[in-house]
Formats: C-alpha cells, structure tokens, sequence
C-alpha cells in the first residue's frame, strides 16, 4: 500500500485525504463504505440534489399538473413553506427522520393536525423520491399518530329510523 500511496499524484492524495476527512467526521472508515459498495447495500450512482426551495418549487409544479383543487394547493404550499425556514438552501438528501422528527416536537399540533401534516411532508418527499434527490422517503419511517376516536355510538332501531326522518328534512 505504500507503493500505491507514493505513485499517486498530489492533486490524487489531496483529494484522498479530503475524502478520509470528511468521512471520519461523519465516523465512517473508508473500508465501511468500500465494503458496502462491494456488497451491493451502497448505490454509486450519482444523485442530483435539490434544495429544499427548489424541491418545493418543483412539487407544487406537480401537485398543479394533477389538476387538485386550489384551495387544497395553496394550504401544501403554505406548510411546506413554513417547513423550509431557515433551511430553504439545504440540499432535500440531507433531511431525515430526525429532522422531521424534531420538527414535529416543536409544534404543538392536535394529533389529527400532526397526520395530515405528515401527508403533507410525505407529498414533498414522494416526489423527491420519484425524480431521484433521495434515496428513501424518510415520512415513510415516521409512525403516524394513532387516532382514539371513542366507541361508537349504537341506535335502537326507532332512534335510527327518527335520525333519518330528520336528516331527510
């Protein structure tokens, strides 16, 4: 390994190390990913990435193309929007589960608001996902709230045949 290190050109060696270094920030070894990549569990395909801006710039564009209601659009935009401060320049493949998450806790949502509002992330990340700026959609690794509506209320036949008589009216 010595000889291969000595017969790399400067130019190569720097961006060796700058490879390592960025990596052990992280706290992977290069041996992990190489192993990876050799096993098939590491795609090297390269990835186009996307802002969070542009990715939602690019989701209204296709929730527009599918012809919803205005309504409807203006409220995905607006959350998405809210979502995206103060990280609008962030590449889209850099947001995972533990952003969503902590996004989340910070909010103090009723948990219908908190379901529909992972819908709404899940519109943006699906879209990502389909066009290629992530490799998963991290909404799908989110529990979604569990939702007690009670017990249903049981109407005696009579109860049921008044109930119908007024709603006919």
């Amino acid at each position: 390994t010595g000889q291969s290190w000595l017969q790399l050109s400067p130019e190569e060696r720097n961006g060796l190390m700058s490879i390592y270094a960025e990596a052990a920030r992280e706290k992977i070894t290069l041996r992990t990913v190489w192993e990876a990549y050799k096993s098939g569990k590491l795609d090297a395909a390269p990835m186009q990435r996307r802002t969070l801006a542009q990715a939602i710039t690019e989701t209204m564009e296709a929730k527009r193309a599918e012809n919803l209601r205005e309504r409807y659009l203006g409220d995905l935009e607006a959350y998405l929007n809210r979502f995206a401060e103060g990280r609008s320049e962030m590449f889209v493949d850099k947001i995972g589960v533990a952003e969503v998450e902590t996004w989340f806790a910070h909010r103090n949502e009723a948990l219908t608001t908190r379901k529909s509002n992972l819908g709404r992330l899940g519109s943006l990340f699906d879209v990502c996902y389909r066009r290629g700026y992530i490799k998963d959609n991290p909404i799908l690794r989110i529990s979604s709230p569990k939702l007690d509506h009670g017990t249903p209320e049981r109407f005696t036949a009579a109860e049921a045949k008044t109930l119908l008589l007024e709603a006919k009216t």
